[in-house]
């Protein structure tokens, strides 16, 4: 008979394991998004730093949560770096939210897609986050910084209110070390020339010129 892995065992797995494709999505890369459903703001920036990962996972750990993350990164992350406890809850509690947590970790990056809808204003019980995205299986809610939104909360399934949300309607993406984006994820040059005025200065030449095309057509268009 195989050896059954304990449960914490298969805590700490998945996190090592997530730890790259969070780091590959959420701190080497930002993504800019637009979307009907944000009303304060015209559209947001997601830029994640290592130390938001330790709370994704729902554990606890006497160790910095940046020493967390690089431990996961770099695979030494042991058993007894983590603790099976959420704040504010007791222990049983707190392996029935870590469990959901970590069911979904895996999703985590999923919720930048274009099956995915957001709401600004995101309250969920004593979660309450500048905007949150959402798909079939979780919800990442976001908290603001001064310019940037970075992920706060992962929540099982999707928890959005269908009333205040729409789907993202364009998502562009660059790495840290690129000063513009160039890459579009969700949506279409059409949905940039759109957004061009509000988005024009975080837009590579390229973007612009595509987009500026696509606006001179729709000008001539219009006057023929």
């Amino acid at each position: 008979m195989a050896d059954q892995v304990s449960f914490k065992t298969r805590v700490l797995n998945t996190i090592i394991q997530c730890a790259k494709q969070y780091n590959a999505f959420y701190v080497e890369q930002n993504h800019l998004l637009v979307s009907d459903a944000f009303k304060k703001k015209p559209y947001y920036i997601i830029q994640a730093e290592k130390d938001n990962y330790l709370h994704l996972t729902g554990v606890s750990t006497s160790l910095s949560a940046g020493d967390f993350f690089d431990k996961a990164m770099d695979g030494s992350l042991a058993e007894s770096d983590i603790q099976l406890i959420t704040h504010g809850k007791n222990e049983k509690d707190s392996k029935g939210t870590i469990r959901q947590k970590i069911k979904n970790l895996p999703s985590v990056t999923s919720t930048v897609d274009r099956s995915c809808i957001v709401q600004e204003d995101f309250k969920r019980n004593a979660v309450l986050c500048t905007f949150a995205s959402a798909n079939a299986q979780c919800t990442v809610g976001f908290i603001a910084t001064p310019k940037l939104v970075r992920p706060k909360s992962l929540l099982n399934g999707n928890v959005v209110d269908p009333a205040q949300s729409a789907p993202i309607k364009l998502a562009l993406a660059k790495t840290r070390s690129e000063e513009k984006y160039s890459s579009i994820e969700i949506g279409s040059i059409d949905d940039i020339a759109d957004n061009l005025t509000m988005i024009r200065e975080y837009l590579s030449e390229s973007l612009i010129a595509q987009a500026e095309a696509i606006l001179q057509q729709r000008s001539e268009t219009n006057d023929a």
